[in-house]
């Protein structure tokens, strides 16, 4: 099997246990979610190079959701990296979860930044990203946001600002 079939079959079982979080949940953002499922393959299948043993590592890559509506995806991701058990994906939105509406970091293992407040995942990621250069790291970071939230202030404050020379 090759390389896009195998993820594309990675995409359409994130797309399935995505799915029925929601649905058993009666609670959840269907459409954020499933629209960043491809995007989400291909980083933590293909680029980013993350696992259940490297996922707090300082090297590692890094990965914002800043979108935290699509977190029902980032869930399923984590669960098929093994990052987080598979067995709490059914209790998405439920009472004392930790797989909450919006991807919470000191909760969830594997999630780098809580999010949910639409604009600071651009911000967080150039900081992390600054700090990585100031280091001498060579990690990369990324950070997937929404149509929407691009409409918000921070994140054109962040992309305004000048690059520095240091």
């Amino acid at each position: 099997m090759d390389e896009i079939t195998q993820l594309e079959n990675i995409a359409k079982k994130i797309r399935g246990k995505t799915f029925l979080m929601i649905f058993h949940a009666g609670s959840g953002h269907i459409a954020p979610s499933l629209s960043a499922v491809e995007l989400l393959v291909a980083l933590y299948f293909k680029i980013l190079k993350i696992d259940k043993n490297n996922y707090r590592d300082n090297d590692r890559n890094r990965f914002i959701l800043s979108k935290g509506h699509a977190s029902a995806a980032l869930y399923a991701i984590l669960a098929e990296k093994d990052i987080i058990d598979e067995n709490i994906l059914n209790t998405f939105c439920q009472r004392d979860s930790i797989l909450g509406g919006h991807p919470e970091a000191h909760l969830i293992p594997g999630v780098e930044v809580s999010t949910g407040s639409l604009g600071h995942g651009l911000s967080f990621g150039a900081g992390m990203a600054f700090a990585g250069k100031l280091d001498k790291k060579d990690y990369r970071v990324f950070a997937l946001l929404s149509d929407g939230e691009c409409q918000e202030g921070t994140v054109w404050e962040q992309l305004c600002l000048p690059p520095t020379t240091n």
